[in-house]
């Protein structure tokens, strides 16, 4: 398995941004009850990507199944092992840079995405410090590279309490 290539945020950023605001209206004419939020690394707007727009779809738990069944006929899922009662993630490729839409619950255990977000924009060093972890592990592969982004945000989120403490 090949390194992951990664690309310069601020290469792209415009360009996610412009992604992320043709989807997000988009994604309103579905349910008005979506609140539509860019982001991930081209959101933060420093260090490396992989080149990749992430969207965070967040809806009211009343809206989930309905939106996740009309996102299902829009869009190719992703990671469905991931999948929760209150989590799906698709993709879409029909732009010049590949999207990735994570759809959560407002107020689930899986709605950390914008918290996670505006932490790295506040924090210039925990951001730096995810992207050295994000370099150091894209030249090993997809599978390590997935897994070393993965442990790093679970770690993140636990130590500053991201994760919303609902029953969800």
């Amino acid at each position: 398995m090949g390194a992951v290539p990664l690309r310069d945020v601020l290469d792209i950023a415009n360009r996610a941004d412009e992604i992320a605001d043709a989807l997000a209206g988009e994604l309103h004419v579905i349910s008005q009850d979506v609140d539509v939020q860019h982001i991930g690394a081209t959101s933060v707007r420093r260090g490396h990507t992989k080149g990749d727009v992430d969207i965070a779809v967040r809806v009211p738990d009343s809206a989930f199944a309905s939106v996740v069944s009309t996102l299902r006929g829009r869009f190719a899922v992703a990671q469905p092992l991931n999948w929760t009662l209150t989590y799906a993630s698709f993709s879409d490729d029909r732009w010049d840079l590949l999207v990735g839409l994570q759809v959560c619950v407002m107020g689930s255990r899986d709605d950390f995405l914008v918290a996670t977000r505006d932490l790295l924009r506040r924090e210039p060093d925990i951001a730096d410090a995810y992207d050295a972890v994000k370099r150091s592990a894209a030249s090993k592969g997809s599978d390590a590279y997935w897994r070393a982004k993965d442990k790093f945000l679970n770690d993140l989120c636990d130590a500053q309490d991201l994760r919303p403490q609902s029953s969800l």
